[in-house]
């Protein structure tokens, strides 16, 4: 299967080829014995619905080591249950819809600077990965709608983005039956470790910083501007709920 892709395919094709390539149903199991679990692999987005939406099962042991270098033991990404319902709960005011149609006029910078990019580089005639191109309008994007930080990656260098974008490269390879031996590779342990490091200051910076802002003003009107205000908000105020409960 490897052999038959290109080396720097996106996981997710190699389970549409092998559907194409031995004629397999809209769902079926992957077995890689010994070096991991079977996969129930569905290729239907109506029987996806049934175990991520209707029935929302939870997620495999798997996914929570598989990430945990990154993001580490206790992240929403692999949680479930009670857990995963309270950080969704914290989160949602700031995905609510009236919330994000305030900010549409940001999204609409970046996305403008994201055309000026492409144009330049279509005049140029220079090839280019678009992947990599459009990831930073990714960065741009989030950077503004959940922390309300312009972080320009499309037309500069930003710390974060690097350190973010060289984790992205080893979370595709890092603790996955495609790559068995790659948890032992002390390099790209100390890499991932370094890139850590990284992303916690400058994401620690950031967070306490919105939060040193989170003054009285903003928190009457419910959080500030961005996703992270919601949350940190939503958060003081389930807080302090608790808190006035047990007095």
């Amino acid at each position: 299967m490897a052999q038959s892709l290109p080396a720097d395919v996106h996981p997710h094709h190699y389970w549409h080829w092998l559907r194409k390539e031995y004629d397999l149903g809209d769902f079926y199991y992957f077995d890689v014995w010994p070096m991991g679990p079977p996969t129930l692999i569905i290729c239907e987005p109506d029987i996806a619905e049934q175990v991520t939406v209707k029935h929302s099962l939870d997620k495999h042991p798997m996914v929570k080591a598989y990430l945990k270098q990154h993001l580490g033991s206790e992240n929403m990404a692999a949680a479930n249950g009670v857990v995963w319902r309270k950080a969704r709960a914290i989160y949602n005011p700031g995905f609510a819809i009236p919330h994000l149609m305030t900010v549409i006029s940001n999204i609409v910078e970046d996305v403008l600077v994201f055309h000026e990019v492409l144009s330049e580089l279509a005049e140029s005639q220079e090839v280019f990965q678009m992947e990599s191109t459009a990831m930073k309008l990714s960065f741009d994007v989030i950077g503004r709608l959940v922390l309300n930080l312009g972080l320009n990656s499309q037309r500069s260098t930003n710390e974060l983005v690097n350190a973010f974008r060289k984790q992205l490269h080893f979370l595709s390879s890092a603790n996955t039956w495609s790559s068995p031996l790659a948890g032992f590779n002390p390099i790209q342990q100390w890499k991932i470790e370094a890139n850590s490091r990284v992303i916690h200051r400058c994401l620690g910076s950031i967070l306490d910083s919105r939060f040193a802002q989170l003054d009285r003003s903003k928190e009457k009107d419910g959080g500030g501007c961005c996703i992270m205000d919601k949350a940190l908000y939503t958060y003081n105020a389930e807080t302090r709920g608790l808190q006035n409960d047990t007095k």
